[in-house]
């Protein structure tokens, strides 16, 4: 049965109900012709997105959706999306309510697409056709990346930048660069040429064709487009914040260089004289790990030197660093923010022709040996402790030198890298020292010949005559008061040499000086001797004024300070003393030496019960007292 005759036989039966109703006046239950469905939520195609399978329709009380197919090329669709540009067909199969029909008259309304009706195995259908097109892409002429100012000194660059087209290009990373030189992250700007380059990468067919305008921010900005990767970038000029503090070069100063033996700690580099950067810290490396020996031995050895800046001083990752070698200019690196530079040494294995050694007391007549010896490269070889001997016999400690020769003996433990010469000889303190080799042991030796100062009293009191003699064998004068007027007030510098002599005698022990001088009016070795022992203080945090005259309280507290150091008891009890009449002229720090050497019969009063506080002493006084004390405590 074609169309045309359904179609007919339809109308037929409509126009019949129709006429019997009005003809005979009876009533039927013919069905009801639906004349309008509306398919109202059906999802439009387009390419790539998912096929609607919830489709709802109007007229829910007549018609409801039974089923829906999406087919392509005829055939039913097994993807979830329109894959590809075409034709596809969804086939909305309809379940109608009792008392209602649907028909070709039947309008069935859709937002788009060609809409056929059907009856498939007696069940309604609507078939609507959809025609999926390539998406017609639009491309921009221009592309902006990023919104931000113009670089300013100071300020910190820029990492986070966005696309303005994200649908057709990507950022995949940023890059500030100063004077071709990578920027680091914590890096800001200062003053000069500065680049920006950020890479990305081009989608959905976009591409940086020639033409188009692409700007960083508010600066125009160039494509560059490799074999692996594409990017732009664009230049800034940045002022400076102030031209004076901006150090490009910094210099690294070595007053010498690693060689074999020498520790580590010797070689400090120093920092120019610029005051805007100072050595922040210095790490030495060997074979590239960082090196823990506190010598250096044969290999290669690399210093690198940390930097900072301080009183406003700023630079970039483009400053240059001269390290030792003026006309070799090592460029500096950055990292977490901290710029370095680093220069290199090799170091061969030492051929030995002389020991070195310094650090030796040579003996003085009246004195006590020094067991105490330095190497001058201990990396390379170290002395055992100094033995001395008079006519083949051993000194003990307690010995004192007198006139005649005397022999210092040591043997040396050596670094197995060194190569030594079977001829090699010892030098020690500067002096010729022989060296003898024999089973694996290495033994220096020295000869020294003591002998005693000629000394005359003629300038000295006749009752210190005496006691100046015995001063002497006991070598409690020191070079300083070398036939000199003893009856002269002695000086705060003189004095001090005079107790560390004391300190020596009684204690069997060589006094060392301070490693870090605090006076700026003097770098006396016997005074900074006197200070790291305690035996004497400064006139003030800075100052000694070692020329000034000693008075009488503080050559007894100095006194009883060096016998105090050596393990002497000098405690007095000040309520037991006999007072001197000038009592209320001591001042409280000197009570308890006062009282000590004057109550033990070594510091007496001028007469009259008087100690004179403030009267300056002699130099033949200081010298007595020493003795005394020497005798006293030995």
């Amino acid at each position: 049965m074609n169309k045309k005759v359904y179609r007919f036989l339809i109308l037929m039966i409509f126009i019949i109900t129709v006429f019997s109703s009005c003809v005979f006046g009876t009533e039927t239950n013919a069905p009801i012709l639906v004349k309008k469905v509306e398919i109202s939520s059906l999802k439009i195609p387009q390419l790539n997105e998912t096929i609607d399978k919830d489709v709802t329709i109007k007229r829910t009380d007549a018609v409801t959706v039974s089923n829906i197919v999406w087919y392509k090329d005829g055939l039913p669709m097994f993807s979830d999306t329109f894959d590809v540009p075409g034709v596809y067909v969804c086939r909305i199969y309809l379940d109608v309510k009792d008392g209602y029909i649907l028909s070709s008259l039947t309008e069935f309304m859709v937002k788009e697409g060609k809409v056929t009706y059907a009856v498939m195995a007696g069940k309604p259908m609507i078939s609507i056709t959809f025609t999926v097109k390539e998406p017609t892409i639009s491309y921009p002429k221009q592309i902006r990346v990023g919104d931000f100012d113009i670089p300013k000194a100071g300020k910190k660059p820029d990492y986070a930048l966005s696309s303005d087209y994200p649908e057709f290009y990507t950022i995949n990373k940023v890059e500030w660069y100063k004077n071709n030189s990578l920027m680091n992250e914590n890096d800001v700007f200062r003053g000069g040429t500065y680049k920006c380059r950020v890479y990305i990468t081009t989608i959905n067919g976009f591409s940086l064709y020639e033409g188009l305008l692409i700007r960083i921010g508010r600066e125009y900005a160039s494509a560059v487009t490799t074999t692996t990767e594409t990017y732009i970038e664009t230049e800034y000029f940045v002022e400076p914040l102030n031209d004076d503090k901006y150090v490009s070069v910094a210099s690294i100063i070595f007053e010498k260089t690693p060689s074999f033996g020498l520790k580590k700690e010797s070689i400090m580099p120093k920092k120019g004289e610029s005051k805007y950067y100072d050595i922040d810290e210095v790490i030495w490396y060997k074979d590239n790990g960082i090196m823990y020996e506190d010598y250096f031995y044969s290999g290669t050895y690399k210093c690198r030197v940390y930097l900072k800046f301080i009183n406003g001083g700023y630079s970039d990752n483009t400053l240059d660093v001269y390290m030792g070698d003026s006309f070799l200019p090592k460029p500096v690196s950055s990292i977490n923010g901290r710029y370095f530079a680093e220069r290199s040494f090799t170091i061969k294995e030492p051929y030995i022709k002389t020991f070195e050694f310094n650090e030796l007391k040579l003996p003085e007549y009246g004195g006590i040996q020094d067991n105490k010896i330095e190497s001058v490269y201990p990396g390379m070889y170290i002395p055992s402790m100094v033995y001395w001997y008079k006519d083949g016999k051993f000194m003990s400690n307690v010995d004192v030198f007198e006139e005649g020769m005397y022999t210092c003996k040591f043997t040396l433990t050596v670094n197995n890298e060194c190569i030594i010469d079977e001829k090699a000889n010892a030098k020690i303190n500067g002096l010729a020292a022989t060296v003898t080799q024999a089973y694996n042991t290495i033994t220096v030796e020295m000869n020294y010949e003591v002998k005693k100062p000629n000394m005359v009293w003629t300038n000295s009191s006749d009752w210190s005559k005496t006691e100046l003699e015995a001063a002497l064998n006991h070598a409690l004068i020191p070079q300083v008061l070398h036939n000199k007027d003893y009856t002269q007030s002695i000086t705060r510098a003189e004095f001090a040499a005079v107790a560390v002599k004391l300190y020596e005698r009684l204690a069997y022990k060589t006094a060392n000086p301070i490693s870090t001088n605090p006076f700026t009016d003097t770098n006396d070795v016997e005074i900074l001797k006197a200070y790291a022992l305690g035996i004497t203080n400064g006139t003030s945090s800075t100052t000694f004024e070692p020329n000034s005259l000693i008075t009488r309280q503080e050559m007894a507290t100095m006194m009883v300070r060096a016998l105090t150091k050596a393990g002497i008891n000098t405690n007095v009890n000040l309520s037991n003393v006999s007072r001197f009449s000038d009592h209320d002229k001591i001042d409280g720090w000197a009570l308890n030496g006062v009282y000590f050497m004057s109550n033990i019969g070594i510091i007496k009063g001028v007469g009259n019960n008087t100690f004179d506080v403030f009267g300056n002493a002699t130099r033949e006084e200081a010298l007595a007292i020493s003795i005394r004390s020497v005798n006293k405590f030995k």
